[in-house]
């Protein structure tokens, strides 16, 4: 069944659900079930995939392409059940991927909690609202096929032009929630990996007023202050800590991060970017190595 035939049918039961009386039980399903169609719709994609340079790691698909990106496509089941895509760079200074609660483990399958992030096949073809497949169509193997059918028309060919951090920021960034793609913290490491310093100064500033707004400021003499005004105050103090960014990035949160990274910056302090970068792409594609025991194609 192609796409377009598809989406007519999930029309079609979309409709007939939106006659029914609200029953939430239709599109309950078990634990073992969602297993099931999980493992199910990744056995599917598998030879796909595979032949297009990806190698498995459960129910995620995972390559290094490009500069360092690490490319990710899986199957996940908590909200809306499809497949996401998603792509990560392996010099993000704000994650080291060894650590057992690294996000990044959620990314490639590694936690028991199914990853949140990601676009799906629908999102970066600009069809059905990005809304999967999946949601309203009971006839899974039709939707599995046109799921591939977009996989290797759509986001392949996307992917293979993802080569760069600012290609990367392209293809993750989705319109309807601009707040939170914006304010992710790995968007910062891309921009200075391209050397787009003014993108980078600004994620930065996105990200310290992203994390004040999740926590109550230490500074009691600044609770009053406005998030504009608390950013002033912490930028204005991010100097004189060159010492400090020769620290291990492990020991250190996402703010201290932030703010070493915007002096830096501000001192054009090329050196230290790059070696902290560095660090991070040697520790990770390590790691990624070490999870397949054998050697990944480094495009």
């Amino acid at each position: 069944m192609s796409i377009l035939s598809v989406l007519e049918q999930q029309k079609l039961n979309k409709e007939a659900v939106d006659n029914l009386e609200m029953d939430f039980a239709l599109f309950m399903r078990s634990k073992r079930e969602e297993k099931m169609l999980c493992t199910k719709t990744s056995q599917a994609i598998a030879p796909f995939l595979l032949q297009k340079g990806f190698l498995k790691k459960r129910d995620c698909y995972i390559r290094i392409h490009g500069d360092k990106l690490l490319q990710i496509i899986g199957v996940r089941t908590i909200g809306q059940f499809g497949i996401y895509t998603y792509v990560y760079p392996l010099y993000d200074l704000f994650c080291d991927m060894i650590r057992p609660k690294s996000y990044t483990h959620n990314l490639i399958g590694l936690n028991n909690t199914p990853m949140l992030y990601g676009r799906s096949p629908e999102a970066i073809a600009g069809i059905n609202e990005g809304v999967s497949m999946f949601v309203f169509q009971l006839h899974f193997d039709d939707v599995i096929h046109a799921e591939i059918e977009l996989l290797h028309d759509v986001v392949f060919p996307r992917l293979e032009k993802c080569r760069s951090g600012c290609d990367a920021v392209s293809y993750n960034y989705d319109s309807r929630w601009p707040s939170e793609s914006h304010c992710l913290a790995h968007n910062i490491s891309m921009y200075l990996r391209d050397q787009e310093i003014e993108k980078s100064v600004q994620s930065i500033k996105a990200y310290i007023t992203h994390v004040l707004s999740d926590m109550e400021y230490s500074n009691p003499d600044s609770r009053n202050l406005t998030s504009d005004e608390k950013l002033h105050e912490l930028l204005n103090k991010a100097c004189n800590v060159e010492n400090q960014f020769e620290q291990d990035f492990s020991a250190l949160n996402s703010l201290d991060i932030s703010l070493l990274l915007y002096d830096a910056i501000q001192r054009d302090n090329r050196r230290l970017i790059d070696m902290k970068m560095q660090e991070a792409t040697d520790k990770n594609v390590a790691y990624i190595k070490s999870l397949f025991h054998t050697q990944i194609h480094m495009a």
